[in-house]
């Protein structure tokens, strides 16, 4: 995407794509999923997965883009940026997954920023978003499992989780030269810098290998669990106006409506103390909301599990909660997907 200002793009999944064989860096080596220059685009819904480049194997990003319910998952750097790398950027990262991403595999690099590197002349802001299962490898100067910055940066983190991850050197998150990085409402393991609303224990997510035991794949869960301290502690007004009409209702000045799933992002389970900032109900920390988005009593994780609901596309969403735009009581990617209805422009919607 090259000085697309205004572009949307939803881009549902993204992956194998390889900008690196080990060749000498330049350019044409960033990047291997999405690669972003001088550009500011949208992008909705998107799934990087297993993608690999010298820098910024899920994304290169130069611009002020909006990156809003994706998931960046098993991509691998050569040196920086295993989920993204960015500079001279400004953008805006909302209920976003980085889970199994790598950095530093070639040997005559160290890594950094297994799941976001960050490099000089950015003001990211990350907001509700999860980092889990990142790492760096082989360099003893590897750092920053989870998110890098380094040089002239100014960026913030709120109701975001930061865990699991690994590096030699700063496993979670590496703040270097004159860097800065304004944390509120997040949970980040073996945070001691203090700020407002942060925790540092056990965000209990569902699965974060998944089924398959494997990092990095598209079924690792990392929606909360039952009791998760990060459930109704989050910062309401840290929630982002929803530019990108993910509910698709021309209101785009609301509070963004939806979590990564695309269901409620405001959700109050009443067995969790309010512990976050605002009017009841309190948005959770991390890219996923604990629901009970069809109101039986049961959240929506352990509905699916124990088979009370049908899930019929294995997000972890009961199908009655999914879009349904022809009434036909079919979720409509699964109505697509079981030739129920047709699609003759592959947007997963029936036509």
């Amino acid at each position: 995407s090259e000085r697309t200002p205004s572009a949307v793009l939803d881009c549902f999944t993204i992956t194998g794509g390889n900008a690196y064989e080990g060749q000498e860096p330049d350019w044409r080596l960033y990047g291997g999923g999405l690669f972003v220059f001088d550009g500011s685009p949208t992008f909705i819904n998107c799934t990087v997965i297993a993608n690999r480049a010298f820098d910024g194997a899920g994304m290169w990003l130069i611009g002020n883009s909006l990156v809003i319910n994706s998931t960046f998952a098993g991509n691998g750097a050569g040196r920086f940026g295993g989920g993204i790398s960015m500079m001279n950027s400004n953008p805006q990262i909302v209920n976003c997954v980085f889970t199994g991403n790598t950095a530093g595999s070639d040997p005559g690099y160290y890594g950094r920023g297994a799941g976001v590197d960050v490099q000089s002349g950015s003001n990211p802001a990350f907001i509700n978003c999860t980092f889990s299962r990142n790492s760096t490898t082989l360099d003893s100067n590897s750092a920053g499992g989870g998110l890098s910055l380094t040089g002239f940066i100014n960026a913030t983190m709120q109701n975001c989780i930061v865990w699991g991850n690994s590096a030699t050197l700063s496993s979670q998150i590496n703040v270097q030269q004159s860097a800065v990085l304004t944390v509120t409402h997040s949970d980040i393991q073996g945070w001691t810098q203090g700020g407002v609303g942060n925790l540092s224990v056990d965000p209990r997510f569902a699965d974060s290998d998944g089924l398959d035991n494997i990092i990095g794949t598209a079924d690792d869960n990392l929606r909360l669990m039952s009791a998760s301290p990060c459930i109704d502690a989050g910062d309401n007004a840290a929630v982002p106006a929803d530019a990108a009409d993910l509910n698709r209702n021309l209101n785009t000045s609301e509070p963004t409506p939806l979590d990564r799933d695309g269901a409620p992002r405001f959700f109050d389970d009443p067995a969790a103390v309010d512990t976050g900032s605002g009017v009841p109900p309190i948005v959770d920390m991390g890219a996923y909301e604990h629901g009970d988005c069809n109101g039986n009593g049961i959240p929506d994780l352990f509905d699916v599990s124990d088979g009370g609901s049908m899930d019929c596309n294995n997000n972890g969403v009961p199908d009655e909660c999914e879009d349904d735009c022809n009434e036909n009581g079919l979720e409509d990617a699964c109505d697509v997907a079981g030739g129920t209805s047709q699609d003759c422009n592959d947007n997963l919607r029936p036509d």
